[in-house]
């Protein structure tokens, strides 16, 4: 377990704690660096989906059902439950327009490989699934069995026991102020010292573009702020995770996502500012989370709200994950579109990619260098 080359990991959320584990896993000395506490980030704010019916493109798509299925897997290796179950998933629809662009999804999606799609339900088989739906100006949905969720602060708990538990060598506060070759490796300067590495990943989500920059390398992502509430727990109100499409008819209209965990506290979000960094809990943003699912659900308009939860991810302008190695041989980067549903393959795929010098799930879609190439030629 001590043989194979140095490791530091920038970033301690759920991707870099994934990323950490599978590297120790395959012999790897491993090194972890977070500026605040592990988990402590936009991982544990997150709704719990590790669902493919969300995702559009080939490439992510291909992603997320590796995600599902690496998942048991890989959570029995970190020797935590995190309250992963096999939930289903439903997407709810307001109008026709969306519901037929819908099935222009699933016909795009037709070619890729191990992907069963979804299916079309009436209002009357979305109650049936999903008793807690009755709003009558619902006109569909689209459902997916084997989509799951799971518990976000309970997976990043879980994950950093077992780093610790693997010897994984941690460093919490510990910021980052310089980042510089040192021969064919790497020094990093941190707040709690200098560390020194063969090889570097950055998993620092918002400050990921940073990071690089640090180091010499442009990382072009945008900050997007969010927010989303829970309530004390509650009986059984919904049994799968529930997402409403947008709607351009509704005024800057959220993304609107329910989820109950397994402790029966709802999880209901999401307000999204993008451009900003300013990750802070507004009471414009919870009126406008609760009128909007209270629109749905209408029951929610009396449970209150007993968390708010903001945080601040990196995006990238095409809306797809940045998976891979900077230009020049340089640092390893993972900036996931979603985390929580991405973090076991992306653990699993970037180990590979890292030891093995190929991982080709994460492929051109993916790499960093996409985001910094020229504009084609007309």
């Amino acid at each position: 377990m001590s043989d194979g080359p140095s490791v530091l990991v920038l970033g301690g959320g759920a991707i870099g704690m994934s990323i950490a584990l599978h590297l120790r896993w395959r012999g790897a000395r491993v090194r972890i660096v977070e500026r605040g506490a592990l988990g402590s980030g936009v991982s544990r704010l997150g709704g719990g989906w590790v669902a493919a019916q969300a995702r559009r493109h080939p490439a992510q798509l291909t992603l997320a059902l590796d995600s599902i299925a690496h998942y048991p897997g890989f959570l029995d290796h970190a020797e935590t439950e995190a309250g992963f179950r096999r939930s289903g998933s439903l997407l709810l629809f307001e109008t026709a327009t969306a519901m037929e662009e819908r099935r222009a999804v699933l016909a795009e999606q037709q070619g890729v490989a191990g992907y069963d799609g979804f299916a079309f339900l009436s209002p009357d088989e979305l109650h049936e699934v999903e008793p807690a739906i009755r709003a009558a100006h619902i006109i569909g949905g689209t459902w997916r069995a084997a989509d799951c969720t799971l518990d976000p602060p309970a997976l990043v708990a879980g994950l950093a026991a077992a780093l610790r538990r693997e010897g994984v060598v941690i460093a919490e506060g510990a910021a980052v102020e310089a980042i510089a070759r040192d021969g064919a490796g790497w020094r990093v300067v941190t707040t709690l010292g200098d560390v020194t590495a063969d090889l570097l990943v950055n998993a620092a989500g918002a400050a990921a573009p940073a990071l690089c920059a640090m180091a010499g390398a442009a990382l072009p992502l945008s900050p997007v702020s969010g927010q989303i509430m829970t309530t004390g727990p509650q009986n059984p109100f919904v049994r799968t995770l529930i997402v409403v499409a947008h709607n351009p008819a509704i005024p800057d209209c959220p993304a609107r996502d329910l989820r109950q965990g397994a402790d029966g506290r709802l999880w209901i979000g999401t307000v999204n500012h993008h451009g900003s960094a300013d990750a802070a809990v507004r009471r414009a943003d919870t009126d406008r989370i609760r009128a909007a699912m209270s629109r749905i659900f209408p029951d929610l308009a009396d449970i209150p709200f007993d968390h708010g939860y903001a945080g601040t991810r990196a995006t990238a302008a095409d809306g797809l994950s940045v998976y891979g190695r900077t230009e020049n041989d340089g640092m390893f980067v993972a900036v996931p579109l979603s985390g929580i549903a991405e973090a076991a393959a992306a653990g699993r795929r970037m180990a590979e990619l890292i030891l093995d010098g190929t991982a080709p799930i994460l492929g051109p879609a993916f790499s960093p260098s996409r985001l910094t190439a020229p504009a084609p030629l007309h």
